[in-house]
């Protein structure tokens, strides 16, 4: 018909027998006189452009994959649906029937299935694996590094399990789902039911998508823990606004004029001031009891006329404003009536951890010695009922004072569980192992 016939690609059988993919060419063979007389083929073996055009194919729709599952992780919080959505972008682009992800269960001896594709809908949410040797996700938690199976059946590194084998799986390739800081999470998986050679690219892959999932699971804890802590502070500055509005309404009942009430109401605001600046630099954890001992009485007093001797222990944010308000205290006393008030005096604290019977305590003594006669006084002034309040009615302890003549003496015996740091609900929570 004279028409050009335009290059096509086409599938031939090469001399193994195996089919090959070829681009056909043909153009026209025409006599002296222009006569058609036949036709010209070349046939050019196009399999190792194919094989870089699917290679090119994968890298893509692996980026895509990742873009998407990046992008569904920043705009959800639904995380059972980042795993579902994980497995089916997986399979995809990995061109393989099965992907999992597997969640190490408490007491890290079995892995739960918590999103799958290929798998029976039963398995989802029940099924467990085993760890260690006992299976490939398993292995691949153990080793803590990516492993590639190119054929099940010349596997010697851990146990090609009855579960594999009814899904007639052949290849896999796993990586662990790792969280900083943090156990890992479990473990990301895809399996195929052909022998297959898995590349770099491919294990690039899976890691990017199992970082995607640990990016995600960090982010939940943050919003656990933030949430935990906006609570903790509603409830403390509450709790502190109830101790000022305390402080305020007891300092002037028992003072006699405005200038008196400044004076005695900043002090006591001061001292929680101290309080709260060593809870903020440990985030809340907690102080400890020399430090905030040597930080209340150092200021308002020069070291030489402080002899502290104390077993340290780290305070509860509760023990820490509970101690501050009682040094505070004691402390205001002597400056304006015991031994800090003149130029001899001196403050004696020690401390220890004891035993009273079954149950611990901290003994802190304070004795003054040094200062001007001392007397016990007709009236207890707020200080005074502050102390007791504090000793004997927040914490549970007992509290004995001794006015001797030489200096005032002060015994607290304090639950220890009643002052000292001790795991609390949140931390149980930030812990655990979602």
């Amino acid at each position: 018909k004279g028409e050009i016939v335009e290059p096509f690609e086409t599938v031939r059988v090469d001399r193994t027998g195996d089919l090959i993919p070829v681009s056909v060419s043909l153009s026209g063979i025409f006599g002296a006189s222009g006569e058609f007389i036949g036709a010209a083929a070349i046939v050019r073996d196009i399999s190792g452009r194919k094989a870089v055009e699917a290679q090119l194919s994968g890298r893509i729709r692996q980026l895509q994959a990742v873009s998407g599952l990046g992008m569904l992780a920043l705009a959800s919080d639904d995380l059972q649906s980042l795993f579902d959505q994980a497995v089916g972008h997986l399979a995809r682009a990995l061109d393989v029937e099965f992907a999992k992800v597997l969640q190490l269960q408490p007491g890290e001896k079995e892995l739960l299935f918590r999103a799958g594709v290929g798998w029976h809908e039963d398995l989802i949410g029940q099924a467990t694996v085993g760890v260690g040797l006992d299976s490939q996700a398993g292995y691949t938690l153990s080793v803590d590094q990516p492993v590639i199976v190119e054929n099940i059946d010349a596997e010697t590194r851990f146990k090609y399990s009855n579960f594999l084998r009814d899904y007639e799986i052949v290849s896999g390739l796993s990586v662990v789902i790792r969280r900083a800081g943090q156990k890992p999470f479990g473990v990301l998986a895809a399996h195929a039911k052909a022998a297959r050679r898995f590349t770099t690219h491919d294990v690039h892959f899976i890691q990017s998508v199992a970082n995607i999932l640990a990016t995600a699971l960090q982010r939940r804890t943050y919003e656990e823990r933030q949430a935990i802590l906006i609570r903790e502070l509603a409830h403390r500055v509450k709790n502190t606004l109830a101790v000022i509005q305390a402080i305020a309404r007891q300092t002037g009942i028992q003072t006699a004029s405005v200038k008196d009430f400044i004076s005695s109401f900043e002090g006591r605001l001061f001292a929680l001031a101290h309080a709260h600046d060593l809870l903020t630099a440990s985030d809340w954890a907690g102080a400890s009891l020399k430090k905030l001992v040597g930080l209340v009485l150092g200021s308002h007093a020069e070291r030489a006329r402080l002899d502290i001797d104390l077993e340290d222990i780290k305070l509860s944010p509760t023990g820490t404003q509970a101690m501050v308000m009682v040094f505070h205290e004691l402390m205001t006393n002597a400056a304006k009536h015991g031994a800090h008030s003149n130029d001899k005096g001196k403050v004696v604290v020690e401390g220890r951890r004891e035993k009273d019977g079954d149950n611990s305590v901290y003994s802190l003594a304070w004795r003054e010695i040094g200062g001007p006669p001392v007397t016990e006084p007709r009236r207890r002034g707020f200080g005074s009922e502050l102390v007791t309040s504090t000793v004997q009615t927040q914490c549970g302890g007992k509290l004995a004072v001794d006015w001797r003549p030489e200096g005032l003496v002060v015994v607290c015996t304090l639950p220890l569980s009643s002052i000292a740091e001790v795991p609390d609900a949140s931390s149980k929570l930030l812990s655990s192992n979602w």
